[in-house]
């Protein structure tokens, strides 16, 4: 009576598109939060060079704390045990 009845494959190809659209966006959110951590873990060694063992003891946590247990939450946790161990810290 009305039109051409619908398929029912193109629902499945709709559902199977947004959910790449979708998982696109999160690994655009993922890749964007890793350079993020990137950039701080490397002020925070920039601030262990310029002798800031505090400044960079926070920033090397903060890294861990935001990262949880995904890179680079274990160069983070290295640079707290240089940052610790090193000779010059009080």
């Amino acid at each position: 009576m009305g039109g051409k009845p619908i398929r029912s494959g193109h629902g499945f190809y709709f559902c199977f598109a947004l959910l790449i659209y979708l998982s696109g966006c999160s690994s655009f959110y993922d890749l964007s939060q890793q350079r993020q951590l990137g950039e701080e873990l490397a002020s925070g060694n920039q601030l262990l060079i310029h002798g800031d063992f505090d400044g960079s003891l926070k920033t090397f946590e903060n890294v861990v704390t935001r990262a949880k247990d995904r890179p680079p939450a274990d160069a983070a946790i290295y640079n707290i045990g240089l940052v610790q161990a090193h000779p010059q810290n009080p």
